[in-house]
């Protein structure tokens, strides 16, 4: 019961980061964050040149159409598959790429 509650709030951490960096709402639940790339591309960028863009930087993202095709625009960041310090990092470097 102990190691759940820790988890929890450690994931909880990781999800309002995650949402703070991405500007989108807090996931209430769940271990990643679905996002629209639309607002972070650059003029004429694809979803696909963004996410290969952020992968260069060091950060690997799922792309969108893996839920399905009516996500081409989308991306997956799981907060959770990594411990916290390595997911502070990737988030300072898609900011960095973001908000470039």
């Amino acid at each position: 019961e102990r190691w759940v509650n820790e988890a929890r709030a450690s994931y909880r951490r990781a999800a309002a980061r995650t949402a703070q960096v991405l500007r989108i709402p807090q996931p209430e639940s769940g271990t990643f964050a679905f996002f629209d790339t639309r607002v972070f591309r650059r003029d004429g960028e694809t979803a696909h040149q963004l996410l290969e863009r952020i992968a260069r930087a060091g950060v690997v993202l799922t792309p969108g159409p893996a839920a399905g095709r009516d996500y081409a625009d989308w991306a997956r960041l799981c907060f959770t598959a990594v411990p916290p310090d390595t997911l502070d990092r990737a988030l300072a470097t898609l900011e960095t790429v973001l908000y470039a």
